[in-house]
């Protein structure tokens, strides 16, 4: 099996604090999907997050299961600072650590 794909897809911006900066700012979302495969067909996820880059210091975040399955089924209006987890300290993101999000919840 090799890597089939590796897709990022912009899903807008959303107005964040950043708990790194402190600065309010328009972060960019993008949806990040890994999974293995052969022939380009996607067979096994490997991981599946939405992350969040702020426009002031470019600090990355990935958002928290619940709010990035809010995002990608349209259903949330507003993100925090809470919402968002250090992209440092998951360096390694798991499908168990971040659940499916195929799926609606």
């Amino acid at each position: 099996m090799s890597i089939s794909h590796a897709h990022l897809n912009s899903l807008g911006s959303f107005p964040i604090q950043c708990p790194n900066c402190r600065k309010i700012g328009e972060f960019s979302l993008i949806y990040t999907n890994l999974s293995l495969g052969p022939f380009g067909l996607s067979v096994y996820p490997l991981h599946r997050r939405v992350a969040a880059i702020c426009p002031g210091c470019t600090k990355l975040y990935y958002l928290k299961k619940e709010t990035a399955s809010r995002v990608l089924f349209k259903k949330t209006v507003a993100i925090t600072k809470e919402d968002l987890l250090d992209a440092a300290d998951s360096a390694q993101p798991s499908s168990e650590d971040f659940g499916k999000l195929s799926k609606k919840e």
